[in-house]
């Protein structure tokens, strides 16, 4: 897998996080993944259901994705 080690340093304004047509702000990646976790919970979605959030850079490329289970991964889920 390829792409650029994700670190709460490697975004300096803070980490973004695009689910669904919402972006989001995060002072970490633990902040995000914790976020994401309990709007899974709330929604009641199974995995197959479930929107993937992207981990966007300032210019609303992907450089990551958070994975159902809350794990952080560089890339896209599409490259595994």
């Amino acid at each position: 897998m390829t792409g650029t080690a994700l670190t709460s340093e490697s975004q300096q304004d803070g980490i973004l996080v695009r689910l669904g047509r919402k972006t989001y702000r995060f002072d970490s990646l633990r902040q995000a993944s914790e976020f994401f976790c309990a709007a899974r919970d709330r929604s009641g979605l199974g995995g197959s259901k479930m929107p993937t959030p992207d981990i966007i850079d300032a210019s609303g490329k992907p450089v990551g994705y958070i994975s159902y289970n809350g794990r952080i991964w560089p890339g896209s889920p599409r490259d595994w």
